[in-house]
């Protein structure tokens, strides 16, 4: 602490990734002289240190303010589904450095509890899927390779407001801007690498947002709650290869509910819920590996009873 208010933030780890991969293709059936079988058991091991610096500066009882600089890193691997042994990898590990700040309130006698942020992350090495030649010389397989810089800027708010001493409301707000700095790979393994930036980062919808109700009432030593919440997140990129339109996922709103009875001092419940009660009917996510797109579209309606009991 360097004053009641105002206290500092460190911190660093050394971090020791080791992997090894068993990766078996028996080129079935037969294996014929372009498709032999392969049995690889490839170790690669990461050492990297990890750092955090930052602050925070307490205003009052009731608000906080914090600023930090961190740093992060996910380690490589192996592509497990390659047949031929120069696709297996391995691909090298991801880095970030992210700067943050933001602040954090309790308001209204702590009933509205606020926080938000704003942050920058500088992603380094960021793996992806590219293509490139199969076992049989006659077609392409996905693999994992690092792809190239990606800065993301990004805000985020967040507010549970206890209206009433059952009745709650939640909401949430997220705004992204994701770019690739570099992104100079060979995607489609024709031997040419390209200048990809102008891609849209894989799924980074400009705009997420939340926001539900809950009302309680006591129920004979038992607890009844009503809840409902709906999910928006605006138009992004599901497939990271190209800009078409037909790899994009719209604007979407998920609204699901729920009734649930508890009792036994809240460990035995049972709950009906529905989910996507809208039936919005929109893609997940569309991917081009294939000849046609193929399309994971989300659930349709589910209604359903959850029963959960301490026994």
């Amino acid at each position: 602490h360097v004053s009641e208010r105002l206290s500092l933030i460190a911190g660093a780890r050394l971090t020791r990734d080791e992997k090894r991969a068993t990766v078996t293709n028996y080129g079935l059936p037969p294996p014929a002289p372009q498709r032999p079988p392969i049995v690889l058991a490839p170790k690669t091991t990461w050492d990297q240190p990890t750092w955090k610096l930052g602050g925070k500066y307490q205003h009052s009882e009731s608000l906080m303010g914090y600023l930090t600089v961190s740093t992060g890193y996910k380690a490589g691997g192996f592509t497990s589904r390659a047949t031929v042994p120069e696709n297996v990898g391995p691909y090298d590990a991801e880095y970030v450095t992210n700067y943050e700040a933001g602040i954090k309130a309790n308001l209204l006698d702590n009933r509205l509890r606020v926080s938000a942020a704003a942050f920058f992350a500088d992603y380094e090495d960021l793996v992806g899927f590219v293509r490139r030649t199969n076992s049989t010389g006659r077609g392409n397989e996905p693999i994992n390779e690092n792809l190239g810089k990606v800065e993301i800027m990004g805000f985020e708010f967040e507010a549970s407001w206890l209206l009433l001493s059952n009745l709650s409301i939640d909401f949430a707000l997220g705004l992204l801007d994701a770019e690739w700095a570099t992104f100079s790979v060979d995607l489609n393994n024709d031997g040419i690498v390209t200048d990809n930036s102008d891609l849209d980062v894989l799924m980074a919808p400009r705009l997420t947002a939340y926001g539900a109700v809950s009302y309680t009432s006591e129920l004979a030593g038992s607890t009844l709650e009503y809840r409902l919440d709906a999910r928006y997140q605006s138009r992004y990129n599901t497939f990271g290869e190209s800009n078409d339109e037909i790899f994009y996922r719209p604007g979407t709103t998920l609204i699901n509910g729920s009734i649930t009875w508890t009792w036994g001092g809240g460990e035995n419940s049972v709950s009906l819920f529905g989910r996507n009660l809208s039936e919005k009917r929109a893609a997940r996510t569309v991917i081009g590996a294939t000849v046609f797109p193929v399309a994971v579209y989300e659930p349709p309606r589910l209604l359903g009873v959850e029963l959960r009991l301490r026994l």
